[in-house]
């Protein structure tokens, strides 16, 4: 039951990770930090 649980929490905590990273990259929310034209990877994404 323990392993179950950790697994849980690992799967929920990468989740919210990935909602974050998303979030951040189509709402472009690197120029509020003073990322601005950014690389040509971010402009491509």
């Amino acid at each position: 039951m323990k392993n179950k649980k950790g697994s849980i929490f690992i799967t929920s905590v990468a989740a919210i990770i990935g909602l974050v990273g998303y979030i951040f990259l189509q709402f472009r929310c690197y120029e509020l930090i003073g990322i601005y034209g950014g690389t040509i990877f971010l402009s491509d994404l």
